[in-house]
């Protein structure tokens, strides 16, 4: 008889989560919880994703994970926190149902864990709907952050150039005025590496494999690539030669 109990571990992040949150110690959070409540955790049921908390139901990581459970693959999702869910609460309450429909425990690795029954999903919801607004104030004083920073400053929207850049800035008196974007002597290369293997035909996921595997750091010092990452360093148009903010 097969009584093996798997679970799928859920890690992510987002520009508007605390970026200290990263992906790795998240999984290694979420799998001693899981080992702790008599869980496996295989290789490949481990998602990873850079994706706001506004908009799941669009991740296709999370299309997966929903996969899983309605296929009765796993029992159980692991997550670090409820935030790392929905922030909307309604697709939360859709999620949270799939996942009793199919008899999957979601276990969280930090807070209280998640509730159950009617009571359970108000309170839910209620959580879900504080921190969707949290998050929609932190989207928009960010975007006025950014406005003041590049109209009153005259400074890059952001601190962190294009993977494989660094700024160049003049001084003028007591300001510096960013003048261009230079190469990278560390991560230039990887960056020629990543456009190499896309034009050869490679796909996102085998490019992002090939670089965890020779143990490349991410751009945040991270030790696994994810596609979506490789997939916004070939859609940015700074490659192209086009840098621009507020648009």
């Amino acid at each position: 008889m097969n009584d093996r109990r798997i679970a799928a571990t859920w890690c992510r992040v987002s520009s508007q989560d605390q970026r200290e949150l990263s992906l790795d110690s998240q999984e290694v959070a979420v799998r001693r919880a899981l080992e702790n409540q008599g869980f496996e955790t295989p290789p490949q049921y481990v998602l990873k994703v850079d994706w706001t908390s506004l908009d799941l139901m669009a991740c296709p990581e999370f299309q997966q994970l929903r996969r899983w459970i309605a296929n009765g693959e796993i029992q159980g999702v692991g997550v670090l926190d409820r935030d790392r869910l929905q922030a909307q609460g309604l697709q939360r309450l859709v999620f949270m149902s799939e996942c009793q429909e199919h008899n999957v425990q979601i276990i969280t690795a930090q807070g209280l864990p998640m509730m159950e029954g009617p009571e359970g999903q108000l309170v839910e919801l209620a959580l879900a709907l504080g921190k969707e607004k949290s998050v929609l104030r932190a989207q928009q004083g960010a975007k006025d952050g950014l406005r003041d920073r590049a109209m009153l400053k005259g400074l890059p929207t952001t601190g962190n150039a294009p993977y494989g850049y660094s700024f160049r800035y003049n001084t003028n008196g007591n300001k510096r005025i960013p003048v261009a974007l230079e190469p990278e002597p560390m991560t230039y290369a990887v960056g020629g590496r990543i456009w190499h293997m896309a034009l050869q035909g490679v796909a996102l996921r085998g490019i992002a494999r090939a670089l965890t595997e020779d143990g490349i750091p991410t751009a945040r010092g991270g030790q696994t690539w994810s596609h979506t990452t490789i997939a916004q360093i070939l859609k940015n148009p700074a490659y192209a030669g086009r840098y621009y903010a507020l648009r």
